[in-house]
């Protein structure tokens, strides 16, 4: 099931749901404070399939958690859910880099008074590091283009990254129209590029939130994400 759109944010994945309290950076970090470290690796690393193995699985995230969508997604499904101006640019750029497969999930985060915050993580899988590096540009300048604002998170994810935010409206369940801002940490690691995406209400988000979740992510791939070897 691919993640629906919204005329106000065109061509952008956003969460279904977004009425809770954003996911306070705390709540992750009260479950990575026992977490291992990733360490370096001793070498260069590519990572091996299933993509679906790749994605942040419900166990790395807070108790209550669950799982509320997931699925493949195909070139064509990511040109329609994630390209900002030029329809079919990002199936040319996945095919340029023989893009072998992606995979999204998508997350309920329980919060406190039976409140609940929603997040995504999309994981695109290619047979080298040239492909992540070219969609990270590729994708980060089309999201500027878009109206995408960066946002300063103070560090680089992998090998490369970009940070942003974007204010829009969706329509609640109801048709209902409500303001939201969007926070995405798209990186990429060895042969993976990684999305993240947090969407709440404008007063809520924080960019620490995405941080933390794009950190979690990293922290995954590298201590526990199925390894290939080195070409």
């Amino acid at each position: 099931m691919l993640l629906r759109t919204d005329d106000a944010l065109r061509g952008e994945l956003v969460i279904g749901r977004a009425l809770g309290p954003l996911l306070v950076a705390a709540v992750l970090a009260s479950c990575a404070a026992s977490a291992p470290q990733p360490t370096a690796s001793a070498g260069p690393i590519r990572f091996a399939g299933p993509v679906k193995n790749l994605v942040l699985p419900v166990t790395e995230l807070p108790a209550g958690t669950r799982i509320t969508t997931e699925g493949a997604l195909t070139a064509q499904d990511l040109d329609d859910a994630l390209a900002t101006a030029d329809p079919g640019a990002l199936v040319a750029l996945l095919d340029q880099h023989l893009f072998i497969a992606a995979y999204f999930r998508t997350f309920t985060v329980q919060k406190a008074g039976g409140k609940t915050t929603d997040i995504e993580c999309i994981v695109l899988l290619f047979p080298d590091k040239a492909g992540p590096q070219a969609v990270v540009s590729g994708r980060g300048d089309a999201m500027l283009a878009f109206g995408y604002r960066p946002i300063s998170v103070r560090q680089t994810f992998g090998d490369s990254s970009r940070a942003m935010s974007i204010d829009g409206v969706i329509r609640d369940p109801s048709g209902a129209q409500i303001s939201v801002t969007n926070v995405r940490v798209l990186y990429a690691l060895a042969n993976v590029v990684v999305q993240i995406s947090i969407q709440d209400d404008p007063k809520n988000v924080d960019p620490l939130d995405g941080v933390e979740l794009a950190s979690r992510e990293l922290q995954y791939l590298r201590l526990s994400a199925p390894l290939a070897p080195p070409k």
